[in-house]
């Protein structure tokens, strides 16, 4: 009889009582076709809200519980379920996600197994936009994912998304988070940097929701503008160059979007350059800004 590999699901959560329930609930759910699950590790890093009391309603022996004693922030609350994982694969999720196939585990774990990937990215696509903010950062984010699925094929860091990723053992018993703002980022370049390989797995797909106000995007889009300047630290400019877009690419589907939705698009550019120059003047917690109002309320 052949060995399933054995996976690991972790999810580091602070103040998520409206979602972690539900979030869970969709892991449980999961198809195991191809492997055991044999642990969900989720951290509440100091929540403040009932998180921890959400988490201790979903009844099942696989869920583990850890709660910090003190903020730690996502890159190290990461790390402690790192330390925590023995199994042959390790998945980590954002607790703020929706979570419908019932097949995304297989999915995003499936180039893992086959020795065709060391890690891999989920493919993680907004919910349908409430009001007219979301709308022009939904029209963004379809622009953004024609860019970028078509940048080396996919491989590159701006398809490295942190609510869903999975890595294989060879990978994450040799790595650390060294940062929270970029984490994601940091977790591409750290595995190409050490000939990993990386994919992209288009067809994982799960969702999250927009911010619905000015204030938390530019909250999400300040971090991700300081982690290019983290990762060229940490990196250098020569592994880092993948931020960079194609001219030619972002022309051509800059175009297309802009024919289709010229209002939005031309707004999103507008707010874009506001939040960069804005980003100059501006911090970014290293534990956690929160967006509230990207928060999915399935309460």
């Amino acid at each position: 009889m052949i060995r399933k590999p054995t996976v690991t699901i972790g999810i580091p959560a602070y103040n998520e009582e409206a979602n972690i329930r539900h979030v869970l609930s969709d892991l449980l759910r999961q198809k195991k076709q191809g492997f055991k699950l044999v642990k969900i590790i989720v951290i509440s890093d100091q929540s403040t809200d009932d998180t921890v009391g959400e988490i201790n309603k979903v009844k099942s022996k696989v869920i583990k519980l850890i709660e910090n004693s003190k903020r730690l922030g996502q890159g190290k609350s990461q790390n402690k379920i790192i330390k925590k994982t023995t199994g042959d694969i390790l998945v980590l999720l954002n607790a703020d996600v929706v979570i419908k196939d019932k097949l995304f585990i297989k999915k995003l774990i499936s180039p893992i197994i086959s020795k065709k990937a060391d890690f891999t990215s989920g493919n993680i696509f907004p919910l349908r936009p409430r009001n007219y903010f979301e709308k022009i950062l939904y029209v963004s984010v379809l622009l953004k994912k024609d860019i970028n699925k078509k940048i080396n094929n996919g491989d590159n860091v701006l398809t490295c998304h942190g609510p869903a990723r999975a890595f294989s053992k060879k990978y994450y018993s040799n790595f650390s988070f060294k940062t929270s703002v970029g984490e994601d980022a940091y977790s591409y370049f750290w595995g190409k940097s050490r000939g990993f390989i990386y994919k992209y797995v288009v067809g994982a797909i799960l969702n999250y929701k927009l911010p619905e106000n000015f204030k938390d995007h530019e909250n999400q889009s300040i971090r991700f503008l300081k982690s290019e300047k983290l990762m060229e630290e940490n990196f250098g400019k020569g592994e880092t160059k993948s931020y960079r877009l194609p001219v030619g690419i972002a022309f051509k589907y800059l175009l297309k979007h802009l024919i289709k939705n010229p209002i939005e698009i031309v707004v999103y550019i507008a707010i874009h350059f506001l939040i960069k120059i804005r980003s100059v003047y501006k911090k970014s917690d290293e534990r956690w800004v929160m967006s509230t109002s990207s928060k999915v309320l399935r309460l």
